[in-house]
C-alpha cells in the first residue's frame, strides 16, 4: 500500500480527474495529448478497480448483456442485429470464464445476496474483455 500502482495504472488509462498534477508536467501518449485521449479514446484504455463495483440487483447476464452493448460495433457484418450479437457475445465470455451458469442469479454485493466473491470478480472481468479496450489496467 502506498506505492502509487493505483495512481499510475489510472494515469496511464486517463483516469485522472481528482488527481492535482503540476502545471509543469504533462501526459501524452505517444505524442496524443491527456486532453485528446480522453476526448476522443475514451473507452480505449481502462482501468479496473480492485474492487468489483457492480449493480447489484441485476442479473450476471444482464450486466454482461449492457456491457457487449454498450461496445457492440455501429457496423455489424452478415445483417446482425445489436441484440443478437450482445447476446452471443455475453454468451461466448460467460462460456470462457465458467459463469454460464450464474445467467440469472444477481451480481450481488456485501448486502445483497448474489454470486460468490470469486464469480463476481470473473463479471468484473467478462466486463472488460466485452469492452475491447486494447490497453486494460488492472
Amino acid at each position: 500500500p502506498g506505492s502509487g500502482c493505483t495512481t499510475f495504472l489510472k494515469t496511464i488509462s486517463g483516469e485522472t480527474d481528482g488527481f492535482s498534477v503540476d502545471e509543469r508536467s504533462h501526459l501524452n501518449y505517444q505524442g496524443i495529448s491527456a486532453k485528446q485521449m480522453q476526448n476522443e479514446f475514451r473507452g480505449e484504455a481502462i482501468y479496473t478497480a480492485e474492487n468489483d463495483v457492480h449493480f447489484p440487483m441485476l442479473t450476471v447476464g444482464q450486466t454482461l448483456y449492457f456491457a457487449a452493448r454498450a461496445r457492440a460495433p455501429r457496423e455489424i457484418p452478415g445483417g446482425v442485429s445489436k441484440d443478437v450479437y450482445a447476446q452471443h457475445m455475453r454468451d461466448v465470455v460467460m462460456a470462457t470464464l465458467g459463469i454460464l451458469h450464474t445467467m440469472d442469479t444477481n451480481v450481488g454485493n456485501d448486502f445483497v445476496r448474489g454470486v460468490s466473491g470469486g464469480e463476481r470478480k470473473r463479471v468484473s472481468i467478462a466486463e472488460a474483455m466485452l469492452s475491447q479496450a486494447p490497453l486494460q489496467c488492472w
